[in-house]
C-alpha cells in the first residue's frame, strides 16, 4: 500500500481548519482517515485515488479509534469517478 504523501495530509487539515471532520467532534485533527480502505486490492483499482484528497478526511485520534469512521463513506462508483477524474489531468495536464 502507498504512503499518503505529507503534502497531501496538510491540505487535508487545513480544509477543514485543523479540526476534525466526525459530526459533533471539536477536537483537532492529527491524523488522516481513508474513507475507501487502504487496502492491496483498492490500490490496484485506483491507484491516484486512494492516496488523493478526495478519500481522506481530518480526524483526531479518538474518532480514529471509534465507530465514528463509518460515517464517511465513497462507493466503488464515485471512486471510479475520481480515478478517472485524476487520470485525465495526469494525461492531459
Amino acid at each position: 500500500m502507498n504512503k499518503i504523501p505529507d503534502y497531501v495530509k496538510e491540505s487535508v487539515v487545513i480544509a477543514y481548519n485543523g479540526y476534525c471532520a466526525c459530526k459533533d467532534c471539536y477536537n483537532k485533527a492529527i491524523e488522516v482517515h481513508h474513507i475507501k480502505a487502504n487496502t492491496k486490492a483498492n490500490n490496484l483499482k485506483w491507484s491516484l485515488f486512494m492516496q488523493s484528497p478526495f478519500n481522506l478526511v481530518p480526524i483526531c485520534r479518538p474518532c480514529h479509534g471509534s465507530e465514528a469512521i463509518y460515517q464517511f463513506k465513497i462507493t466503488d462508483k464515485v471512486a471510479q469517478m475520481f480515478e478517472d477524474f485524476l487520470q485525465d489531468g495526469l494525461n492531459n495536464g
